[in-house]
């Protein structure tokens, strides 16, 4: 049912054109099971100091104090503790490395204890705790209406199998939108070089991957003149901040579909995954990138942040990198701009976004009783409505739009990756193991690599689907 807000609570926040149009919750205003004042628990993860900018910003806020995103999470927890008397609560866990967090995950649930009520955990742990057992069946869950808005659809069709979700993406995770790639340039060095404007590509249909090598080609130098690219000194083309699987999805690749049966079938064996590889492959081994050294791959900060430093110093025409970014760089004097991952070729109809390895989801424990799943669906539906009007229109209207872009054409490029994530259940599941795919067929090509590294991923792929058929 769509309907104009018509509540009178004054601590509903009112929309800015004064006519917005919201999509309702189909939730009663007194819930079966009454709950007084009841705290919703949030198991999630305390990244740290060096790692701040992956921890939760949209659980709790203490106080309204300026900050767009902070004052719409404490309006909306204003707004749902009084119409339907809950209150919300994060539980830290201080686990940093990818094996001490599914240690921490797994002893949580296996303990039982119900210190927490659902987890906030990342993508890359979710498969696994899943094929465990370790996690409710989220189409069982009263309450929860994945057909409405503020679930990701894509990821609902994409991520369950066999008929079953145990993790789901929405609005009430706004971590997901700072995790998603994109691509900034430096639009003073466009000037400068006298190079086209890259929004024109992007409407024209024209920006693709060999257009950015073309541009980063254009953009590099040796401004010191010692015969050698160095990043304290020299002028690089593009920074890379994904490793390869992300922009293959950028290139039409995609590892795994489903069936009539909601059941995985791998699909990257074909010629244009073959032909995507060998362009990016050819694209990474180009003069005009730098990455540091110790490591093929790089982050959004590179352990160090050299990649945007040496952004930030006008240094680098292009920049990959999360669009959290967009946020860490607003005190960069250069105006710059976002941009869409590039297309293989102008014959490719779609864009591909993914959420890094940062990105997160919304599950729940395997220790709840059925009065207290009716509770938690009730809330984790109340919450992702809400959030829908509130969070998310602060972030992306606001925080991210208004207050650190630098242009008007940025949100419209930001429609675009928004508007073309890519849930890929091989990589979200980890069937898929880049390192083997690298030795066996990137590096090897033969149809012996290939075979091998198939019968791996094909094992991996069979192992979920049988833990999920056993699960009841």
């Amino acid at each position: 049912m769509i309907a104009k807000t018509v509540s009178e609570d004054e601590t509903d926040p009112e929309p800015e054109d004064g006519d917005m149009e919201r999509i309702l919750p189909n939730l009663p205003d007194y819930p079966d099971q009454y709950w007084p004042g009841h705290t919703l628990k949030v198991f999630t993860f305390d990244y740290g100091k060096e790692f701040e900018i992956f921890n939760a910003r949209d659980i709790t806020a203490e106080e309204e104090t300026g900050d767009p995103i902070n004052d719409a999470v404490y309006r909306r927890n204003a707004v749902l503790a009084k119409r339907y008397n809950f209150i919300l609560k994060p539980v830290f866990d201080t686990a940093m490395y990818d094996d001490e967090k599914r240690t921490a995950v797994r002893r949580a649930v296996l303990a039982g204890d119900n210190y927490f009520d659902v987890f906030m955990t990342p993508l890359f742990l979710a498969g696994g705790m899943a094929e465990e057992g370790l996690l409710v069946d989220l189409f069982d869950v009263r309450y929860l209406d994945f057909e409405k808005p503020w679930w990701d659809r894509g990821a609902v069709t994409n991520l369950s199998i066999g008929h079953k979700l145990f993790f789901a993406i929405g609005d009430s995770v706004l971590i997901n939108k700072n995790a998603t790639s994109a691509i900034l340039f430096n639009k003073q060095l466009i000037t400068d070089l006298q190079l086209e404007n890259p929004y024109e590509f992007v409407r024209g249909g024209q920006w693709t991957l060999g257009k950015l090598g073309e541009m980063a080609k254009a953009a590099m130098a040796d401004l010191d003149g010692n015969g050698r690219m160095d990043s304290e000194s020299d002028r690089f083309g593009y920074l890379p901040g994904a490793f390869e699987p992300h922009a293959w999805l950028a290139l039409g690749v995609r590892f795994a579909e489903k069936d009539e049966d909601d059941l995985p079938f791998l699909t990257f064996a074909s010629e244009q995954t073959f032909t995507a590889i060998q362009a990016y492959t050819d694209f990474w081994r180009a003069q005009y990138r730098w990455f540091p050294p110790g490591g093929r791959s790089g982050t959004l900060s590179d352990g160090d942040g050299t990649f945007e430093r040496v952004f930030d110093e006008n240094r680098s025409l292009f920049l990959l990198g999360y669009l959290r970014a967009v946020e860490r760089l607003r005190g960069m004097e250069t105006d710059f701009g976002i941009l869409p991952m590039p297309k293989l070729d102008e014959y490719q109809r779609e864009y591909g976004h993914w959420i890094t390895g940062v990105g997160q989801a919304m599950a729940i424990p395997q220790f709840h009783d059925d009065v207290t799943l009716d509770r938690i669906g009730f809330m984790l539906e109340a919450i992702a409505a809400e959030s829908r009007y509130t969070v998310i229109p602060a972030y992306y209207d606001v925080q991210l739009t208004r207050k650190f872009a630098r242009d008007e054409e940025s949100k419209e490029m930001l429609d675009i990756i928004f508007g073309s994530i890519v849930w890929d259940p091989c990589l979200v599941y980890d069937w898929f193991d880049w390192y083997s795919f690298d030795t066996n067929v990137t590096t090897y090509r033969t149809a012996a690599g290939y075979e091998r590294y198939l019968g791996r991923v094909e094992a991996k792929m069979q192992k979920t689907v049988d833990s999920f058929a056993d699960i009841r």
